[in-house]
């Protein structure tokens, strides 16, 4: 009976804390996600310069390639970022998505919410049951705390993923070195043309 009593308590702390999340939704949560390709003729010295960018906006790098960086970032220090890679070099193919996971983000609040309300009991019950009910609540105890660690943690890596964006930047190589002429030409039915005689010809 102890426990069905615990275990409606549990949905009414659900519900309570569902009731609180859903009045709430007004504070949309987003996860920004945004990235460009730079041109530069430079690649190494154009990401040493991005990731000190990077890290004096606050922001930190997660994964790096031969071909792109990727960074969290503030998100309010998205737009500044890109628009100042946007006056420094060439940039083409921007992208700029925001994801909406408020409902995710207020559903595990509430689950967060309803298990401590339910580890609450289950310590008073612990205070005051006799000795053969420690073990069973015991039990109950651990689990519950155990699934609280695991919640927090999801809710720790979705806050991060509120308050920081993604960031990812592609490198395009751009070569600028004069060309060398060698008198060749790229279409070999030219290089088989005996120029000499065909000038002669419009003499």
């Amino acid at each position: 009976m102890r426990r069905i009593a615990l275990f409606a308590a549990g949905i009414i702390s659900f519900a309570a804390a569902q009731e609180q999340a859903d009045s709430s939704t007004a504070n949309s949560v987003f996860h920004i996600t945004a990235g460009l390709v730079y041109k530069t003729i430079d690649q190494k010295a154009s990401e040493k310069n991005i990731s000190s960018v990077v890290e004096a906006m606050g922001g930190w790098l997660l994964n790096q390639t031969p071909q792109q960086i990727r960074f969290r970032l503030p998100k309010d220090s998205v737009d500044g970022f890109l628009k100042m890679l946007d006056s420094t070099g060439v940039t083409t193919d921007a992208t700029y998505a925001r994801s909406d996971f408020t409902a995710d983000y207020f559903r595990l609040v509430a689950g967060l919410q309803a298990k401590e309300y339910l580890l609450k009991q289950y310590l008073a019950v612990l205070d005051s049951s006799g000795t053969e009910g420690i073990y069973p609540v015991s039990r109950e105890i651990a689990d519950l705390q155990n699934s609280i660690e695991l919640l927090k943690g999801r809710m720790r890596g979705m806050i991060e993923r509120m308050e920081f964006a993604e960031v990812w930047v592609s490198f395009n190589f751009i070569d600028r070195r004069v060309p060398v002429v060698s008198g060749n030409s790229d279409f070999e039915w030219l290089n088989s043309v005996d120029l000499p005689s065909l000038l002669e010809d419009f003499r």
